[in-house]
């Protein structure tokens, strides 16, 4: 009984030392807004394809950017961006010009540090 326990509260410790890190991240996708929901895609049009969806109250920021490549710098309420993540913060955001000889460095995902959650 006793390891039983013990190991229910590593997991449980475990799970619960992880939930309060976030990262932050500069990403370069297109913001686009289908069924009324904005959202920014990595890696659009690839079989790595990623929507992360903006917040109602942080789409003010992102809307003059709607249908055009943008690189922003943003907090993710993860430790690692996946189709689960959701971005909690923008601190900056500009509009860039894609490459179309060059798709790979049209996509950037990389992770600065990782931070409390606000």
């Amino acid at each position: 009984m006793k390891p039983l326990l013990a190991i229910a509260i590593f997991f449980i410790s475990l799970a619960h030392g992880k939930t309060n890190q976030c990262s932050q991240y500069q990403l370069s996708g297109e913001i686009l807004l289908k069924d009324k929901k904005m959202m920014l895609v990595l890696a659009k049009s690839t079989l790595s394809e990623l929507k992360l969806v903006i917040p109602d109250a942080l789409q003010d920021k992102t809307a003059p950017y709607i249908d055009h490549t943008a690189l922003l710098t943003a907090i993710i309420d993860s430790s690692s961006i996946t189709a689960r993540s959701k971005i909690l913060e923008i601190s900056d955001i500009k509009s860039v010009t894609p490459d179309p000889l060059n798709q790979n460095e049209s996509t950037v995902m990389k992770r600065i540090r990782e931070i409390q959650c606000p």
